[in-house]
């Protein structure tokens, strides 16, 4: 039997279609992944709830750098994430940095 497909009123074109991500259908995906302009487009929370580690970290230090958020409690609400969520991706990150560089030592 074959997966049912989520429709929604496409953001782009305003159709009712087939969800493809971030709120387009499929037609208005493609043209936008072309054009290098899906980034204008918020991920759905579906895809946020997915995000790597790393991903959440370098969204976190955007938003700290550039003043839009001074603490992680701010940072977790702009980006749409449970602050908890948050400062876990964040411990992982930094785990993971800690691991690599301890590596990148014994290696040489």
């Amino acid at each position: 039997m074959p997966r049912k497909r989520t429709r929604v009123e496409c953001v782009e074109c305003r159709r009712l279609e087939v969800h493809h991500g971030r709120g387009l259908c499929s037609t208005c995906h493609k043209r936008a992944s072309a054009r290098g302009q899906l980034a204008d487009y918020p991920p759905s929370q579906s895809q946020i709830d997915k995000m790597p580690a790393a991903d959440r970290y370098e969204d976190y230090v955007f938003l700290i750098s550039t003043g839009r958020a001074r603490t992680t409690r701010e940072a977790a609400v702009i980006m749409g994430v449970a602050h908890k969520t948050l400062e876990k991706a964040l411990t992982r990150h930094r785990a993971r940095m800690r691991l690599t560089n301890v590596e990148q030592l014994t290696t040489v």
